[in-house]
């Protein structure tokens, strides 16, 4: 959500819904001792569009290292 703007819509009626223990979605990392990145959910509450974000730069760097660099 760009400027605290839908990009579908351009509405300001947005919430954050972060990921919590056991929920989804996550991107698992770190072979044999996994490590779930967990992924923050942006709805717009007015045309239901959903954006995803990783929120933490240790967590961006795991999936850099686990996944390569695109």
């Amino acid at each position: 959500m760009e400027n605290n703007k839908c990009l579908k819509c351009g509405s300001d009626e947005l919430l954050c819904v972060p990921t919590v223990p056991g929920d989804e979605p996550h991107i698992a990392v770190g072979g044999p001792s996994l490590h779930q990145v967990p992924v923050t959910r942006w709805v717009c509450t007015k045309c239901g569009f959903i954006e995803q974000w990783i929120c933490k730069s240790d967590d961006l760097a795991r999936l850099k290292e686990e996944y390569g660099q695109a």
